[in-house]
């Protein structure tokens, strides 16, 4: 059986972090190692960790400020065949690695990862609720109730829940650090996933579940638009062509959303600037 290591990245999330470290070691499938990996925080997260869990995880910092920073350290520091990943701001449902494990093992993808179920800071708008791309946005994910294959064209994982196989960063991939647009509207995990699925084969498993925080701030028409605008611009500096993802991209939020991510397009293109 592969040894699995899960890389968490933090930054100045220190309660949450320690509820998703031990989300982690309470699996059904243990995980071999758990490497967290601090990106400069300021609330003593780090040594949080160590009196917490003393021996039970491993505490790296990364001090290039950016979660692909963090999940590249962490990879180099993996020791696993498998490498999961999960967020700060997630919990991991008890079964999450064992049906991880259990995808790449039953279809032979170089990856797999899940859905990220929201877990509401406040109730959200009914406008958001019926907006797949809205949700997505924010960080409440899925692609559906069966397991597939990615379509690497329109279809993604996010950085929150999905796993790779070591082979992967043996061949030399890492996240990117997408420095276009403002910080914290991260498009490094779509980037990653889905050129991954364009060597092999990557798969969505709806029942590796995770449970994402999602923040009050984020239920905002504000919030949204600056999101969109944001991966609009990321989009155009990875040189990813932008699509509809859904048939709901033409109305309502979403359609409002595109014209935003449209925007950000033609303003990254404009700049000419790199992504890095």
């Amino acid at each position: 059986m592969d040894k699995i290591t899960v890389v968490i990245p933090t930054l100045d999330r220190r309660e949450s972090v320690i509820g998703c470290v031990e989300s982690v070691l309470s699996q059904t499938r243990a995980p071999d190692e758990v490497v967290t990996v601090d990106n400069g925080s300021s609330d003593g997260t780090p040594d949080a960790l160590r009196r917490r869990f003393e021996r039970r995880i491993r505490v790296l910092s990364e001090p290039r400020r950016g979660v692909a920073y963090a999940r590249n350290r962490g990879i180099d520091a993996a020791a696993g065949q498998i490498v999961a990943f999960i967020d700060d701001d997630a919990l991991a449902a008890s079964d999450w690695l064992a049906h991880l494990e259990a995808c790449l093992t039953q279809t032979q993808a170089l990856g797999t990862g899940g859905p990220a179920e929201p877990v509401w800071e406040a109730p959200p708008p009914s406008w958001l609720s019926r907006s797949s791309k809205a949700l997505s946005s924010i960080g409440a994910f899925s692609l559906g109730t069966q397991r597939k294959p990615l379509n690497s064209r329109r279809e993604f994982l996010i950085g929150t829940n999905c796993a790779f196989r070591r082979s992967v960063f043996d061949a030399g991939h890492r996240f990117l650090f997408i420095g276009a647009g403002r910080p914290g509207f991260g498009m490094e995990d779509v980037e990653f996933s889905v050129r991954i699925a364009r060597i092999g084969p990557v798969y969505y498993e709806p029942a590796a579940r995770v449970l994402h925080h999602i923040p009050k701030r984020k239920l905002t028409m504000l919030h949204l638009a600056a999101s969109a605008f944001d991966n609009g611009r990321k989009k155009a500096a990875i040189g990813r062509p932008l699509l509809p993802r859904w048939k709901d991209d033409w109305k309502g939020v979403d359609a409002w959303m595109s014209a935003f991510s449209v925007a950000g397009y033609a303003a990254q293109r404009a700049s000419r600037r790199p992504f890095e």
